[in-house]
């Protein structure tokens, strides 16, 4: 017996707006999907699955699903490189939802029964990641250094498990206009005893891009929103967690306004960007500790963190080079901090303005079969990007007078480099080495920390892919003579839709 809001949800679906068809078919059928016309032709609803373009590009493997080519034909819309990811794979299928609609022509906006309204794209995978570990990790399911050793665990989690869409409106042809929503949920954990089978969802991406293309091959666009941080354009082939945090490899997704371009050559490509994104520094969730008060230091600045990124693509078989140089500039001001609880006492905050800057390099040659790329970097109080984690500051803490004295920023450097073989077009072998160096100083986590990861994919009936990845780390923390050593090996399926 169908129950009463079943009916509901009939009848709604039958009102003269709407028309719904959620026949699925293949790649080649995208251009002759049918009509089931349940209304009138003021609104319908097609759906289909559409072929994304050749990624040569491992898409799902490394933290972001888009790359250059991946875009090249969204409804229309042109967006740069977002970032390269690391070993090849088969292209990939994604849901399109197309809305079509009978609106009167304009000079914006030109709808017809064969040009939708608005194309969506759906895309993502679920996952499930398996590790092993002889020594603590800060990170469980991704190692970032060495908390103490001999300390064994197992743990399972599908967290990385992500969704997202791409929204564009081919009607609309003076622009190119889109918008990308992205989660996964690997956010934290829920507080409750059973908490690891209750991880909280994380906004990944959440933008909208605006873009034209003044001449042919040359493409100038806007994004607004919260996406990937433009100074660093690459990715190690490690699970996707942390993806290198504290072991050479910096990232982080920031709400930005960001300006780019790209011009096409006839082998290649040549661009840039310039974002303005908020200075946000992370402490303030550390607020009962660290020196930050409820107001992010970032935010107290009252100046926006400036990015800026040029980059050059040269592609001639089987030969493909890739090269950036990128920057950034900003403060915190702990000038205003509220007096923090450490210990159960008070400390009094002595405040200073400190800088947060550095300089960004990133390479990438392709040969055949054979990858070799990496990226490496120098700056200070870069803490918010995963290097010198929780030792962005230099501030000394007298526990007699109980004051906590905030006086500059600490320097740091560090890079990765990463060789990848393909002997097939299904399995990938990769050997990275990584090296985050920051300055001495003694309220650091650690002086040094290192590693060496070896990791394998394999795609599986195209829509599985396997991985495992071994980290072997060396960790000198600040609290010890000697560096720390351990070894982690996580394993992952990973079936993509």
């Amino acid at each position: 017996m169908m129950r009463w809001p079943g009916v509901a949800l009939l009848l709604l679906l039958h009102t003269p707006l709407l028309a719904l068809n959620l026949e699925v078919s293949s790649p080649d059928q995208v251009s002759s999907w049918k009509e089931r016309q349940w209304g009138s032709d003021d609104l319908r609803i097609w759906s289909g699955v559409g072929s994304r373009v050749d990624l040569n590009g491992p898409e799902f493997l490394a933290d972001e699903h888009l790359t250059d080519d991946h875009v090249v034909d969204r409804g229309g819309v042109s967006t740069p490189r977002q970032r390269f990811v690391a070993p090849p794979m088969n292209p990939d299928e994604s849901s399109i939802f197309c809305l079509y609609g009978a609106k009167p022509e304009t000079s914006h906006s030109k709808a017809s029964p064969s040009r939708p309204v608005a194309q969506i794209k759906t895309y993502g995978f679920v996952e499930l990641n398996g590790y092993y570990e002889d020594s603590q990790f800060m990170g469980n399911d991704g190692p970032i250094w060495i908390v103490q050793e001999r300390l064994r665990s197992i743990g399972l989690s599908p967290r990385v498990t992500r969704f997202g869409f791409n929204v564009n409106f081919p009607t609309i042809t003076e622009i190119n206009l889109g918008a990308t929503l992205e989660s996964d949920f690997a956010g934290d954990y829920a507080d409750s005893p059973y908490a690891e089978s209750r991880p909280m969802m994380r906004l990944r991406h959440a933008y909208i891009d605006i873009s034209k293309n003044p001449v042919p091959k040359k493409t100038v666009g806007v994004k607004v929103g919260n996406t990937w941080s433009i100074i660093s354009p690459l990715n190690p082939s490690v699970e996707p967690i942390t993806m290198a945090w504290g072991l050479g490899n910096i990232w982080q997704r920031q709400p930005q306004v960001q300006l780019y371009f790209d011009q096409k050559l006839d082998h290649g490509k040549v661009g840039g960007a310039v974002a303005a994104n908020r200075p946000m520094t992370g402490d303030s969730i550390y607020r009962a500790t660290n020196i930050s008060s409820a107001i992010d230091a970032g935010d107290a600045s009252c100046m926006p963190m400036m990015e800026w990124e040029c980059h050059f693509e040269r592609k001639v078989d089987p030969f493909e080079l890739y090269l950036s140089c990128s920057g950034l500039f900003g403060k915190e001001d702990y000038t205003g901090m509220t007096a923090k609880k450490i210990g159960g006492a008070d400390y009094k905050v002595n405040g200073n303005v400190v800088n947060v800057d550095g300089i960004f390099g990133a390479a990438k040659a392709t040969w055949g079969k054979l990858t070799l790329q990496g990226e490496i970097y120098a700056g200070e109080n870069l803490d918010l990007f995963g290097t010198q984690l929780s030792s962005g500051l230099k501030y000394v803490r007298n526990d007699v007078t109980k004051v906590l004295t905030v006086l500059d920023s600490v320097k740091t450097r560090g890079g990765w480099v990463q060789f990848s073989f393909n002997p097939t077009k299904k399995l990938n072998l990769n050997w990275i080495y990584g090296i985050d160096d920051p300055e001495d100083w003694p309220t650091n986590v650690y002086r040094w920390n290192t590693a060496f990861v070896t990791s394998a994919f394999y795609f599986w009936y195209e829509r599985l892919i396997l991985s495992a990845c071994v980290y072997h780390i060396h960790t000198a923390l600040t609290t010890t003579v000697e560096p720390l050593e351990g070894n982690e090996l996580t394993t992952s399926l990973r079936l993509l839709f």
